[in-house]
């Protein structure tokens, strides 16, 4: 993994561990942009180990790369507050422009895990009445989200501060009834 991430001249490893509390650590001290982690670890999951990092750095990127891709691991992953979630199968230069997308605010899921949540969503019934309370502008918004566009780039498109679109978004999220920028990607996702 190091060496497809350093192939990239925009990313630079700073660490690496081989168990929960050695990536704890090593995130406390090095304070990492993105921490890419596995859903299943030696000793914790990897779940447990990205409330623990995001409780205590809030600023901190986490993205999930793992083998478990059923709805029960995704959901687990998103609510601990990961900003993405691929699968294994992902390719090497996939990988690196996920994680620059993660760093720079976006969100990433893996195709294969949007289409498990679609299914949730529609099957749970989560949001059927929700998408009418949404503005025309809060759909746009929205739409900006779930095609990976940055505040930045949201703003820069519907001619709007980007203060606007982060106080939009806060709106959003209480109105779908989800947490993270993730979360309403993939209620976006349910609704084409």
């Amino acid at each position: 993994m190091r060496t497809v991430l350093s192939e990239s001249a925009l990313l630079q490893v700073v660490g690496e561990a081989g168990s929960a509390e050695e990536a704890v650590s090593i995130c406390m001290r090095l304070k990492p942009d993105v921490v890419l982690l596995d859903l299943h670890l030696p000793d914790r999951s990897g779940v447990e180990v990205c409330r623990e990092l995001k409780l205590s750095c809030p600023v901190l990127k986490v993205l999930f790369l793992t083998s478990y891709g059923d709805e029960a691991n995704v959901l687990a992953g998103l609510t601990a507050g990961a900003d993405g979630y691929l699968l294994k199968t992902i390719t090497g230069r996939n990988i690196a422009e996920a994680v620059l997308t993660v760093a720079c605010g976006g969100a990433v899921l893996d195709p294969l895990v949007t289409r498990h949540l679609i299914g949730h969503i529609c099957s749970s019934g989560a949001g059927v009445s929700q998408p009418g309370n949404l503005s025309t502008k809060e759909r746009r918004i929205l739409e900006g989200v779930a095609a990976g566009q940055l505040n930045k780039e949201i703003a820069s498109t519907l001619s709007i501060s980007e203060k606007t679109v982060r106080n939009q978004l806060t709106a959003i999220y209480q109105k779908l009834g989800v947490s993270t920028r993730a979360e309403a990607a993939i209620f976006f996702e349910g609704l084409k």
